[in-house]
């Protein structure tokens, strides 16, 4: 019916995309959005993560690579866009190609931002290139006004927990903080490392009250709580949290938190649906925390083949 309407617009393409994904049809996916790959007036970004979404994974490159071609020169930032997504190929030689070639020219907080998920995206990032990504944002953390130093500061703590060095990290969240007592931001972070690295859930859920002061019932905020609460061994508590958060901003992350709460209680048909939604809404290894990843390990290995 839409068809009849619209013929092929890009929303009739990108329905029947989808369709032909949830069928497992490559090639009638591929099919349906050709015309518009095709088109130099297509919107070549949006496009691209359209076409990244369904697995297309070569039209999503050559769609990138347009994008930035189109609007490097009006908005150069455009190039971490590419970079990004070779991270998240897991062709981290390409991205860094990319990113050494432009992180002298950029805003310092979107270079930082953009080396952090390449490396959260890594299969195994070497340690060389944890520490030159580290020692390049804390140069441009030295430098920076301090409106810029707390992001900066807060991507040189995710650096340093790639690395393990989850002393290094709190440290980090601590200095933002100095900077500006009022940043949720590293009030959360900071909460769950003190639960999950020091086991203080006392200390975590003051930080977690702190930030809840500065931005109210905060949906990301209270996931934290939840995750301080189920390592806590309030596993009902979590769960009672978290089942509000997953209706209110549904999200990766929240459902996969409420999959270890649910699953922790011996609710084995709850945990893998919402084990399931998890990935449903795009959530990878990489969007964790390293010190998740043996519980996502732990919940792939019993909910995948089930």
């Amino acid at each position: 019916m839409l068809e009849k309407s619209e013929g092929d617009s890009l929303r009739v393409a990108e329905l029947k995309a989808r369709l032909a994904k949830s069928r497992n049809d490559r090639a009638a996916t591929a099919a349906a959005l050709r015309a518009h790959v095709n088109d130099p007036k297509a919107p070549a970004a949006a496009l691209s993560r359209l076409c990244e979404e369904l697995e297309l994974y070569d039209e999503a490159e050559a769609l990138l690579k347009r994008a930035v071609e189109e609007e490097k020169e009006k908005k150069p930032a455009t190039v971490l866009a590419l970079a990004a997504y070779y991270g998240r190929r897991k062709d981290s030689a390409k991205a860094f190609r990319i990113w050494d070639e432009w992180r002298d020219k950029l805003p310092a907080p979107a270079v930082g931002g953009t080396a952090v998920a390449i490396l959260s995206n890594a299969t195994e990032p070497s340690p060389g290139e944890l520490e030159r990504v580290a020692k390049w944002i804390d140069d441009a953390a030295r430098k920076a006004a301090p409106a810029e130093r707390a992001a900066l500061l807060q991507q040189l703590a995710a650096v340093r927990n790639l690395q393990v060095d989850y002393s290094a990290s709190m440290e980090m969240y601590q200095k933002a903080l100095a900077d500006n007592p009022r940043d949720v931001l590293a009030m959360n972070n900071l909460a769950y490392l003190t639960a999950a690295r020091n086991e203080n859930y006392p200390r975590a859920i003051e930080l977690i009250e702190g930030a809840k002061r500065v931005v109210g019932e905060n949906p990301e905020v209270r996931d934290t709580e939840a995750l301080v609460r189920y390592l806590e061994g309030r596993h009902a508590e979590a769960q009672r949290i978290l089942r509000a958060v997953v209706v209110e901003a549904p999200s990766g992350t929240a459902f996969f938190h409420l999959a270890l709460a649910e699953d922790a209680l011996g609710n084995t048909d709850e945990a893998r649906d919402a084990w399931k939604r998890s990935g449903e809404l795009g959530l990878g290894r990489g969007d964790l925390h390293p010190l998740e990843r043996k519980d996502y390990d732990r919940m792939a290995t019993k909910y995948n083949a089930k």
